[in-house]
């Protein structure tokens, strides 16, 4: 189901350009686009290329993501944060407050990734190509890797046992952190900054999925891993857009082609461009999703 968030409501703030008040407004055009529209005719057409950018499995020196708690998942075999967690999450859901928790009150943990704190660690980390991930798990393409991840958080029908075991198992053996969905991966924000930069914008600017939140226009000091979250990152010219939307394991980046290839090819990115059938759906057949 394509949520669709966009009610008639827009919350906006106002900038000071020299003697020029500026106010920045939630932009719809902007906004993750239809799943069932081709990405290069999204956002009417505005932008020339978009690239599709795979969130990274990485490790990390000396770092047992499952064994230090960092990636709990219910589908573990090994040892692992699991059981605490999961208990301790299944009760919250009962526990939350009138119709939420009857609603909620029969939910089950599936999964739950984390990062270290700070920024010192992404230097340390080592990421893995979804190309690299599908031939170490005999999952041979990247189609079914992301059909696995999916599977593993329960976001499409059918279990799909045998991919979530694979995955799951290779990442508990290789002591790998594998990516988070829905959010901006710490490991991409040194190259959207870059992009920003070459696209000469001044500030990053910033929209929630969501159009009762104020727009933001964040310096690049305020730039950082983990925030923003998700949503809307874009050049103040509006012709770079970094977009990611919720139960992804990718981000979408829009923009020309000059400055999205050799962008790309610097940052060493894993993913692809979009080509003109590339829609949402490119990593698994419709009839899967819940």
């Amino acid at each position: 189901v394509h949520r669709r968030r966009h009610g008639c409501r827009h919350r906006h703030r106002t900038r000071l350009i020299g003697s020029v008040t500026e106010t920045l407004t939630f932009d719809p055009a902007l906004a993750y686009p239809s799943y069932d529209k081709p990405f290069l005719e999204s956002w009417n057409g505005r932008f020339e290329s978009v690239f599709v950018a795979l969130h990274p499995f990485f490790q990390l020196p000396g770092t047992d993501p499952y064994a230090e708690g960092y990636a709990v998942s219910s589908h573990t075999s090994g040892i692992s944060a699991r059981n605490e967690f999961s208990a301790s999450e299944d009760a919250g859901f009962k526990n939350l407050p009138g119709k939420l928790g009857e609603v909620m009150g029969d939910a089950r943990f599936i999964a739950s990734l984390s990062h270290p704190k700070g920024t010192d660690w992404l230097a340390e980390s080592r990421a893995l190509s979804w190309t690299a991930v599908a031939e170490e798990t005999g999952l041979q393409t990247r189609e079914r890797v992301g059909t696995a991840l999916l599977a593993m958080i329960g976001a499409i029908r059918g279990k799909f046992p045998e991919e979530v075991s694979r995955l799951v198992g290779f990442c508990e053996r290789t002591k790998t952190f594998p990516p988070s969905e829905g959010s901006f991966q710490p490991l991409h924000f040194a190259s959207f900054l870059d992009l920003f930069k070459r696209a000469g914008s001044q500030v990053v600017m910033f929209q929630e999925e969501f159009d009762d939140r104020p727009v933001l226009d964040l310096a690049f000091s305020e730039f950082e891993p983990n925030q923003p979250y998700r949503g809307s990152l874009y050049s103040t010219d509006k012709s770079a857009l970094i977009v990611v939307d919720w139960d992804s394991y990718f981000t979408l980046v829009a923009g020309p082609r000059a400055l999205l290839e050799p962008w790309v090819e610097d940052h060493a990115l894993d993913g692809f461009f979009a080509d003109k059938t590339t829609t949402h759906h490119w990593w698994v057949d419709p009839a899967h999703l819940n």
